[in-house]
Formats: C-alpha cells, sequence, structure tokens
C-alpha cells in the first residue's frame, strides 16, 4: 500500500442530509481498511439497522474480509488507531460514521469521520455542528454569533469576566425567568391584568420577586403608587410594593402594598413600569 492511501476515506452516504431514511454507501465510494483499498461499485446496503434500539447511537462499520468488505451497523464506539490513522473496533474493522437513532426509529443526526478530530466534532448533513464529550471549557476570543436556533444550558453557569458585559438582540427576547430589565409604559388605562401579565414571565413562582421602579395611579385622582418591588402572592396574584402618596402633596406619603389580580380596569392605571 502506497503511504498516500493509509487511513483514505473517499465515502458518502445516501439520504445524508435527512433525519429519518436509513442511509446506505452510495455506489463510486472507497475506503481504506487496514492497508487495503475497498470499492463499493454498486450502492452498498449497511446492515442490521433493526437490531439498533431505538435512542441509541449506532455507528457504520466497514469489514474487511480478503478481497472483498462489508457495512454493518454497531453500537460500540469506535477507537482512534494511529497506526491506520483511521477509527478502529477491531484490526480489520474501521469506523466510518454513524447516525443517532431516535425515539421513532428515524435515523437522524448522520455524520462521517472524515478527520482525526472528529470523534469530538462532528458535522451531520444537515449542516449542524456539535461538540461531543468536551471536557476542556472552548475559548471564544471573538465571541459567538447563534444565527438561528437555541443554546440551552442543561446546567451551570454562563460567567463573564468583563464587568459590565452586554446581552443585545435584534429581535424580540422571551425571558421566562432571570434578572433581566423590561419596561412597560401607558398613558392610557391598561387593565389590572396587563399589569399581572407584564410581571407574570419574571416571577412565575410562588414567593418570587422582583425589584421594579415606576408609577401607578392609583383609584384617586390625586394619589400616586411608587412601585419598589413586585412578589408573586400565588398563581393568580402579584403584589406591589412601594410608597403610595398624594400628588397634590398635601397629605404625608406612607409605605404600603397594592394588590391586582383580574380587577376592573378603572381601579389602577399605569403611568410607567420597569423592572
Amino acid at each position: 500500500m502506497e503511504e498516500g492511501q493509509k487511513g483514505y476515506q473517499g465515502l458518502t452516504l445516501t439520504n445524508f442530509a435527512n433525519e429519518t431514511t436509513e442511509p446506505a454507501i452510495t455506489q463510486g465510494s472507497i475506503v481504506e481498511v487496514a492497508g487495503s483499498l475497498y470499492e463499493f461499485t454498486a450502492q452498498e446496503a449497511i446492515s442490521g439497522f433493526g437490531g439498533v434500539a431505538n435512542g441509541t447511537q449506532a455507528y457504520i462499520e466497514i469489514t474487511a474480509a480478503g478481497a472483498t468488505a462489508t457495512a454493518a451497523w454497531s453500537t460500540t464506539a469506535p477507537t482512534w488507531d494511529t497506526d491506520k490513522q483511521g477509527y478502529y473496533n477491531g484490526a480489520l474493522v474501521r469506523s466510518v460514521g454513524g447516525t443517532f437513532k431516535d425515539g421513532g426509529g428515524n435515523a437522524t443526526l448522520k455524520f462521517l469521520y472524515t478527520e482525526p478530530n472528529l470523534l469530538t466534532f462532528r458535522k451531520y448533513g444537515t449542516g449542524r455542528m456539535e461538540l461531543i464529550d468536551v471536557v476542556n471549557t472552548p475559548n471564544f476570543e471573538a465571541g459567538v454569533t447563534i444565527v438561528a436556533g437555541n443554546l440551552t444550558l442543561t446546567a451551570g453557569d454562563i460567567a463573564f469576566s468583563d464587568a459590565d458585559p452586554d446581552i443585545t438582540s435584534t429581535k424580540p427576547v422571551d425571558i421566562q425567568k432571570g434578572h433581566f430589565h423590561d419596561s412597560f409604559h401607558d398613558n392610557g388605562s391598561p387593565t389590572e391584568d396587563q399589569l399581572f401579565d407584564f410581571f407574570a414571565p419574571a416571577i412565575p413562582d410562588v414567593t418570587d420577586e422582583v425589584a421594579c421602579s415606576g408609577c401607578v395611579e392609583t383609584a384617586n385622582a390625586d394619589e400616586m403608587f411608587i412601585a419598589a418591588r413586585a412578589e408573586r402572592f400565588s398563581t393568580t396574584a402579584i403584589r406591589l410594593y412601594g410608597v403610595r402618596f398624594r400628588t397634590d402633596l398635601t397629605a404625608t406619603g406612607r409605605a404600603t402594598f397594592l394588590q391586582f389580580v383580574n380587577g376592573d380596569a378603572s381601579t389602577h392605571r399605569a403611568a410607567s413600569l420597569a423592572y
């Protein structure tokens, strides 16, 4: 075998970009296994997919036997063989890629091993890229841009070394819970339901609370309520804590709280609120 052939994998799959259909090895594919080159002169089915349990990662193995090679599915992850320059599960069994068989039995997230680092970094046929079991923290010196899709943390924190970092979005952001700024302004007469809906996403659970600022006009035309804190009192009620004062400044301001839930639209009017 010529040195240039070691580790060679000129192999492609059918149905590579879809997320449902079991793939096959395309006609004309060539792969080196343990020092010998094997060409698939016709489309080659990969046997054993039916025996792979749903919800399982499966790998494509090419087994060399003399002048021929066959393809089959395995659930055993391969290891990198430095001497052979490929992923192997035996002396004559080379792993060339894989797929994830989801709960519905679909062949999803198909990938091919084309570089040594693809055991930890995969580019799927759909165009999605994923880090696999990476222990070291990635260093994104130039920042990270998510064009579409989701960024999900199963556990852990996002830490910023910058003392005053910015998180920006050119589109509306739905914050489920956390310490973020939002604002509400209305010169008309919003209902108490609207006020409830404003605070509810920030304090979804009973006893949750959030700092806020702004004014609420009370039922008395000459009184205003300055809100400082909102607390989830029950599943259907939120309390505002702050100071109520008379706008003509003839009465002494006093601390109190305002509870609103499914009330009359004429009871309270919001000038502006922010949390």
